[in-house]
């Protein structure tokens, strides 16, 4: 749940929010969780994940409307303190959804930058999975760089894939005990996605880290067993390339098949984007701004958000006035009635705000949603974290509302007229 203001700068991309942030931003943002986790051991870990285009065809099914292809995996992301784009791919399609991210984050390269700034602010590093001894040789490596480099903890155990939940339980327990034991502020795990992403969701209440960060294959790039791209390569996006003329027998599948999947998954979502971006703006018809009125039901407040019709970037700080303005009602309805473009920006920020809501017990209601819009959400595969809350009509709102809130449907005002329009 987010403290009002605190609400992260995400762009939607296929279902899951990746944070806008930079090498060094996504450094001082790992920083501050492990500082906030200090702060309130009590809380669970969290989770930073480095996003390409194979979590996203191992998390969502390919086409369109179809039920994720990884639910525990779609959770776990979305659920994540921090994403950030490891991918070229990602980037392009953030550009392409009208709300660009800086650029790539790799996993391959915010380690090292981790491992300096550990050492410069004497945090520590536990260092889990890797094949063999691929974990230690990457701890050693990092600290010869880094002499004053605190190694917690290095273990490559046998995790298991599969099995009953008991034995699944029994074979962690020992892991997480090291873990826990060692007083670690960040726990880099190495297990491949998805499998490190489940062992963090699964073990999470459990364990005392801080900040747990899966790392796929890095272990391997910071001990040269596995060759990066060639600078221009990475530069251009072409390091997927790279990795396929190195490997073809192991990867060529998984880049392959796997970049053919993310172009079928992210057509639908740019085709609705530049129909929605085309239309507003041949034919806008109705004022830019958000607007916001409240009413009273006895001594409850119910706040109404109309959207504007273009609900992009230009229009954030009117959304975030509002969500602050908004923060302390007992009920919120964000109207789309005028709303044709939402870019994906905007659509992370509005499920933000619905779920932070929703986890406050005061769930918004969502009115006026249009066939064109549902598309949008559909097509960027957010659709399933707001249907729960949109509502068909006005007198479902209304039913919705008065249960919502513990009263006759008859002790509402008559919203739909009484609003600004």
């Amino acid at each position: 749940m987010n403290a009002p203001g605190s609400w992260r700068d995400t762009v939607m991309i296929l279902g899951i929010p990746v944070d806008r942030v930079g090498m060094a931003a996504a450094t001082e943002r790992i920083f501050a969780l492990v500082a906030a986790r200090r702060q309130a051991p009590e809380q669970p870990p969290a989770l930073v994940a480095t996003v390409n285009v194979d979590f996203l065809v191992n998390a969502q099914a390919w086409r369109s409307g179809a039920p994720p292809r990884h639910p525990a995996l779609l959770a776990a992301l979305r659920q994540a303190e921090l994403v950030t784009a490891d991918g070229m791919p990602v980037v392009w399609l953030s550009r392409l959804l009208g709300s660009p991210l800086p650029g790539r984050v790799p996993g391959a390269d915010l380690v090292p930058a981790l491992a300096a700034a550990c050492a410069a602010r004497g945090r520590s590093l536990y260092f889990l999975g890797g094949r063999g001894d691929t974990g230690r040789r990457a701890a050693e490596r990092l600290r010869a760089r880094h002499p004053a480099l605190r190694i917690a903890g290095i273990d490559a155990p046998v995790i298991p894939a599969d099995g009953s939940p008991e034995a699944i339980a029994r074979e962690d327990a020992p892991v997480v005990d090291r873990i826990n034991a060692s007083g670690a502020d960040i726990l880099l795990v190495g297990l491949g996605n998805p499998k490190q992403e489940l062992w963090f969701r699964r073990n999470r209440p459990k364990l005392r880290v801080p900040v747990v960060m899966g790392v796929g294959g890095t272990f391997a790039f910071i001990t040269g067993d596995v060759a990066r791209a060639p600078g221009w390569m990475q530069a251009a996006g072409l390091e997927w390339l790279f990795r396929i003329w190195a490997e073809p027998g192991r990867l060529w599948k998984r880049y392959g098949l796997g970049l053919l999947k993310f172009n079928l998954m992210a057509v639908p979502a740019v085709a609705a984007h530049f129909r929605a971006l085309l239309a507003q703006r041949l034919a806008p018809r109705h004022p830019a701004a958000l607007e916001l009125a409240e009413f009273a039901v006895g001594a409850r407040r119910i706040a109404w958000a109309t959207l504007p019709e273009a609900f992009t970037d230009a229009g954030r700080a009117a959304a975030e006035a509002a969500r602050r303005a908004t923060a302390g009602t007992d009920a919120l309805i964000l109207d789309f009635g005028r709303t044709r473009l939402v870019d994906a920006a905007s659509l992370a920020f509005l499920t933000d705000w619905v779920g932070d809501r929703a986890a406050q017990a005061a769930p918004p209601l969502l009115t006026g949603v249009s066939p064109g819009l549902d598309r949008q959400f559909q097509s960027n595969r957010a659709a399933d974290l707001l249907a729960p809350f949109t509502t068909a009509g006005y007198p479902e709102l209304v039913a919705r509302l008065a249960s919502q809130l513990g009263v006759a449907p008859d002790g509402l005002p008559n919203l739909k007229h009484s609003k600004p329009l």
